[in-house]
């Protein structure tokens, strides 16, 4: 039981796909054109929790993941291949093997798909987000 295990496995997972993680963890904005393909960011929500018990607790864990790709002139065949991204990266994110570790459930809050900037549609941002729910059991240490 990790609060850092649901990012730790995304960033596995991503990378299996081929995607390469943004090294800055907060301004994902900034990241040229030309390493934006094919980039992903991985971004903590706040964390909260609810007692159960005297020893357990429920953790509500969300990440918002953010992946690129970059299109070519026509952005609807770009959509159609972000779209299909999503389909893998979901596949993969959800899968029963990943639900270990204290992870009891994970939850598909929403996903957007948009232009990375005003002046540059041509790339696309998919923004993915979901929560891990997750339990802490706690001992006398």
């Amino acid at each position: 039981m990790s609060f850092s295990t649901p990012r730790a496995k995304i960033i596995a997972i991503m990378e299996s796909l081929k995607y390469k993680l943004v090294k800055d963890a907060f301004d994902f904005e900034s990241i040229g054109n030309t390493k934006i393909d094919l980039g992903f960011h991985v971004e903590q929500g706040t964390i909260t929790s609810e007692a159960q018990n005297q020893q357990t607790t429920a953790v509500l864990n969300p990440m918002t993941l953010r992946f690129w790709q970059k299109g070519k002139k026509d952005t609807n065949v770009t959509m159609t291949n972000m779209l299909l991204q999503l389909d893998l990266v979901m596949n993969n994110i959800m899968a029963v093997q990943n639900r270990t570790d204290g992870v009891r459930n994970i939850v598909f809050d929403e996903f957007a798909a948009v232009p990375h900037s005003d002046q540059n549609d041509d790339i696309i941002r998919g923004e993915l987000t979901i929560t891990y729910n997750q339990e802490f059991c706690f001992t006398t240490p």
